[in-house]
């Protein structure tokens, strides 16, 4: 397995790479959180590194995307991601903090912030190349999908880029399964996209969504 210093310089290799971006004007934020920088953009909303003032703590802002306010299908589905992630407790799952909604109809998460590279970054590192680093990998994100499937849930994206690799409070490898936003919950009655609506990747789709069924 990779030790703890390799798998340190990893982590701050990734970090590195990652270049600040402009800031939003984001009210709601104010006199809570300090946005730091811009870490990238989902399906539905584009995601901020903050800092809570108070606790001194570095969280991640998921902010929906000013054209998607209108969008009743993405409110709900943004919503329904909050929903799903604050019942869904596990250690190889992002954790969500808070939720809210401010006057304008903008939806936000605060998430935990894991620092860490996500797989996809990872591939072709020399680092990557160590076998019983990608056994740890599949095993631990094999834990957050059986997860999801005791409870009900099919996640329906697991690819590179939404395991984090990080660290526990020990050094050891910490996998971190993101991206809740298009959880399917096999039980509900309500769906929020028809049976031939396509969501996640094509390269890492299960063979029933490639042809369109259940």
């Amino acid at each position: 397995m990779a030790t703890a210093a390799a798998l340190q310089r990893l982590v701050v290799d990734c970090l590195k790479s990652q270049m600040p971006q402009a800031l939003p004007d984001f009210r709601p934020l104010e006199g809570k959180y300090e946005i730091l920088r811009k870490l990238g953009a989902g399906g539905m909303g584009d995601i901020y590194l903050v800092r809570h003032k108070l606790l001194e703590e570095l969280r991640v802002v998921k902010v929906m995307q000013p054209q998607l306010r209108q969008d009743t299908d993405f409110r709900e589905r943004f919503l329904r991601e909050a929903r799903t992630a604050i019942q869904l407790r596990h250690p190889n799952l992002a954790q969500l903090h808070d939720f809210s909604v401010d006057e304008d109809g903008t939806a936000f998460m605060i998430l935990e912030f894991i620092e860490g590279c996500t797989v996809e970054d990872l591939v072709g590192t020399p680092q990557f190349s160590s076998l019983r680093l990608q056994v740890e990998i599949a095993q631990q994100a094999l834990r957050a999908v059986g997860f999801l499937h005791r409870r009900g849930f099919v996640h329906r994206d697991i690819s590179p880029d939404n395991l984090m690799l990080s660290q526990d409070a020990d050094g050891r490898p910490l996998v971190k399964l993101l991206d809740l936003g298009i959880v399917k919950p096999l039980d509900s009655a309500q769906k929020l996209t028809g049976t031939a609506t396509f969501l996640g990747k094509y390269m890492y789709a299960s063979p029933e969504q490639l042809e369109a069924k259940e």
